[in-house]
């Protein structure tokens, strides 16, 4: 891994105007994540967009976070609760490092870090973006099918790193490993798992790349 795992509590200062900045936007599905998803947020507002993501990047690097350059997606994301099957385990190699706002003061809505036990990688990824879009499908052929490639991908996986989604912070880390949402778990029908995620890719100062991280410590010697 390049990035490591960060984990920084009230992260916003006002936390709820985020909130209410998200309910202004509209939400629909995106084909391959569970719940719903707004829009990309540089489309809608460039500088709340850009405030955010130099806020966290200034995280690891803080003495480069004014000529820093990049490329990032961010967007809200809603997930109604007691749903069973939408915590896959997956990771995000189109991106370089994932962040994970928690925007929730209701029940479990953290995310766990794991390693891959046997490197085998046999998931039926159409049959979990089925239910994505249909949660509540009935057809008992398919939700027996749908079990079992759960059941496979849960066991193929060692939690490493749990992480609870306490109501405004902050979880970075990198998008190549493996990862998955908690069970989101609620009495409340309204309720529901609020998080911004934002995928960054390339980080460039003075049309440099940066040093990452991980490697360059290891390489640091008596």
């Amino acid at each position: 891994m390049l990035f490591p795992s960060l984990v920084v509590d009230n992260f916003f200062e006002e936390p709820k105007k985020i909130i209410d900045f998200s309910k202004k936007l509209s939400f629909k599905y995106d084909g391959v994540s569970p719940g719903i998803r707004s829009q990309l947020i540089h489309e809608i507002d460039y500088t709340f967009y850009n405030w955010i993501n130099n806020k966290i990047l200034s995280l690891l690097y803080p003495n480069d976070i004014d000529s820093i350059t990049y490329t990032a997606n961010a967007q809200f994301q809603k997930i109604s609760p007691n749903l069973k099957y939408v915590n896959w385990i997956h990771a995000d190699t189109s991106a370089q490092i994932t962040a994970i706002l928690y925007l929730s003061k209701d029940g479990d809505v953290g995310t766990s870090l794991f390693k891959n036990k046997s490197f085998k990688d046999s998931l039926n990824q159409k049959i979990k973006y089925t239910y994505f879009e249909n949660p509540n499908i009935k057809d008992e052929k398919y939700l027996s099918q749908l079990e079992n490639e759960y059941k496979k991908n849960k066991s193929n996986f060692e939690e490493t790193l749990k992480v609870n989604g306490i109501y405004n912070r902050l979880f970075l880390f990198d998008s190549w490993n493996y990862h998955g949402a908690h069970k989101f778990v609620s009495s409340k029908k309204d309720s529901e798992r609020l998080t911004y995620i934002v995928f960054f890719n390339d980080i460039y100062s003075k049309n440099k790349q940066l040093q990452y991280p991980i490697p360059t410590m290891r390489r640091m010697t008596y």
